[in-house]
């Protein structure tokens, strides 16, 4: 009898290692895909303000590694603490809000010579982005997110900041890009080395297990 309730306990706690296996890697799946990507580079989307004015398409795909330049910065947000503050703006040129730790250029900066080009003038008829929002440019590199499928603490925060801004230009916010600026692969590895560490142990121990049952049954 001791050795059947053994038997049974043991067997109960390796399926509920299977099984919390399974689970961790259906929440991180896509957190590994991206992270086993370092080593490679980032798809090049280009200069997407001179594409853009072009009347240009650009193939953005979610949890890709990409980096960008001729962002236009508009309807900043922070959030975080001093040293490790977070700026965030829109990009209207293909509906992309961006995240990243580096200071974004004041207002006052900004207020240069602006050179809009013909084809973008709608963008401040429309009242989407002012004049002096041309004055600068963002380039980026990092990874890219259909917002739906963004982190969800970080879908809420970026909800309350830009959800009711768009709506009022017909822009769906589950339907924008994110672009977190400075998460490549190869800054995230340590992530992807520890969840793929604790799935080789997870095998390890319910092999071991199994093994250990077929000597028991031989």
């Amino acid at each position: 009898m001791d050795n059947r309730m053994n038997f049974y306990v043991r067997t109960g706690s390796m399926i509920a290692v299977l099984l919390v296996m399974i689970f961790f890697i259906a929440k991180n799946y896509e957190n590994l895909l991206y992270f086993m990507k370092a080593g490679s580079a980032p798809y090049d989307l280009g200069n997407i303000r001179e594409k853009k004015a072009r009347g240009e398409e650009i193939e953005l795909g979610h949890n890709s590694y990409v980096k960008l330049e001729g962002a236009v910065i508009s309807r900043v947000a922070e959030a975080g603490p001093e040293e490790k503050k977070l700026h965030y703006f829109f990009c209207p040129l293909y509906n992309v809000i961006f995240q990243t730790l580096r200071p974004l250029p004041e207002p006052s900066v900004r207020m240069t010579a602006v050179n809009v080009p013909e084809t973008l003038v709608y963008l401040i008829e429309r009242k989407m982005i002012f004049v002096e929002d041309f004055a600068s440019s963002f380039s980026g590199e990092g990874r890219l997110l259909k917002m739906r499928q963004a982190p969800e603490r970080l879908y809420e925060r970026l909800k309350d900041f830009y959800a009711g801004q768009l709506a009022r230009h017909n822009i769906v916010f589950d339907e924008v890009w994110l672009l977190k600026d400075g998460e490549t692969p190869s800054t995230q590895a340590w992530y992807g080395a520890g969840v793929f560490g604790g799935i080789v142990v997870s095998i390890f121990v319910i092999a071991m297990f199994f093994v250990s049952l077929k000597r028991k049954l031989l």
